[in-house]
């Protein structure tokens, strides 16, 4: 029996890392967000560019890898260590 596959990941494929970092950024400005919120979204694409190559591709990349870049956000980026309290210590 085949799969199904989710149609909200059909429309992704094929798409480069900056296509769908445009559907994200478009979707989240839809939002209203605040422009604190806003530039943290701006802020993870930059470090997932540093973390891993930018001629990545999101296909190949796997479940392992992505927790390791959640983990180094958490633990390694100093405006994600106090993201609560905004005081900008570790």
């Amino acid at each position: 029996m085949k799969r199904i596959r989710n149609t909200s990941i059909n429309n992704f494929e094929n798409k480069s890392l900056n296509e769908i970092r445009s559907i994200v950024i478009s979707y989240k400005q839809s939002q209203n967000l605040s422009p604190k919120t806003f530039d943290v979204y701006k802020r993870v694409f930059k470090e997932f560019d540093i973390f891993f190559d930018k001629n990545l591709n999101l296909y190949d990349l796997k479940m392992r890898e992505a927790s390791q870049f959640i983990e180094y956000l958490l633990k390694d980026k100093v405006y994600y260590l106090d993201r609560f309290h905004n005081t900008g210590r570790v």
